[in-house]
């Protein structure tokens, strides 16, 4: 779980307008900020992912995937959106490789 300071808020989320990069499995968006680290969130629907134990996984595997990404200058706060895949089955490997693929793009924006 990430600390609290790299989370980004309820608050932020609702007024969160920024750079989108997509993939048919994530969609990604990023947005400077003046604080001194990253802030990030990620959402999954429960129509995508129905189950609470899987929602958590995938959400765990991507946070693996953005701990290296945090506190690197310039900082930004990245908003990561699973969306339905047409292979359901393999649907954690392309959100993994799509958030590892566009968050590279992302940093080095």
């Amino acid at each position: 779980m990430l600390p609290r300071k790299y989370r980004l808020t309820t608050q932020d989320l609702r007024h969160f307008h920024g750079v989108r990069l997509t993939t048919p499995a994530v969609h990604a968006l990023y947005v400077k900020n003046s604080l001194t680290h990253d802030r990030l969130a990620v959402l999954i629907s429960k129509k995508i992912v129905p189950k609470a134990h899987d929602r958590n996984y995938l959400k765990r595997r991507l946070h693996e995937i953005l701990h290296p990404f945090v506190d690197s200058s310039p900082y930004k706060d990245y908003l990561l959106i699973v969306q339905k895949s047409s292979a359901s089955k393999s649907l954690v490997s392309a959100v993994l490789s799509d958030a590892h693929n566009l968050l590279t793009q992302m940093k080095h924006a």
